[in-house]
């Protein structure tokens, strides 16, 4: 398996976004949820397996760690935007999620441009756990609602978007908070 890389693990994201999206527009059955649910679920594996793949094999680079998190908001993005265009999730949380991403993609340009590596922060790994939890629970549930049971699945993707936004909007003032630490650090003619 020496051709299968670490960033070939993570750009596999990219492609099994809209996968899982045809998958939940068209194949919307008890099974299809099912199945749908277990391939995020194989999703968010990827990312815990290219990180681990990447240190166990001294690959680590300096475009997969920018590449990971790349992947992973956009995997994230493109699902959630998904579920808002089915009605099963609040707008207002989606756009927390959406304008998280951006605000960090520009502060790391920020602190790059001033010599600063924004490295991934603890909180940003919890963001991603939360929102792929509230994804995949959200899709279980829709299962178990075609089984039959008497589930409130548009209280439940409520509460699980309110969850993530929380934990999103906790992500992005730690994030703003290690930029402006970092930066505050550096002599007056480096900001």
């Amino acid at each position: 398996m020496k051709w299968l890389t670490p960033n070939m693990i993570t750009a596999s994201r990219l492609f099994l976004a809209p996968v899982v999206l045809l998958m939940l527009c068209y194949w919307q059955t008890a099974v299809g949820f099912f199945l749908t649910a277990a391939l995020m679920g194989l999703i968010e594996l990827t990312d815990h397996l290219d990180g681990r793949l990447a240190r166990g094999t001294n690959q680590v680079s300096e475009m997969g760690k920018l590449f990971d998190p790349l992947c992973d908001c956009l995997y994230h993005q493109i699902v959630f935007l998904g579920f808002l265009s089915f009605g099963w999730v609040p707008l207002w949380a989606v756009v927390i999620i959406v304008i998280r991403e951006i605000i960090v993609a520009y502060a790391r340009i920020f602190a790059g441009l001033r010599r600063v590596v924004l490295a991934a922060r603890i909180t940003g790994k919890i963001k991603a756990a939360t929102q792929g939890t509230a994804q995949i629970t959200l899709v279980v549930a829709y299962s178990l609602a075609a089984l039959g049971l008497p589930l409130p699945v548009k209280e439940i993707g409520s509460a699980l978007l309110a969850i993530a936004a929380l934990v999103t909007l906790v992500s992005l003032a730690d994030y703003l908070w290690h930029v402006y630490f970092e930066i505050s650090k550096l002599p007056a003619s480096a900001k």
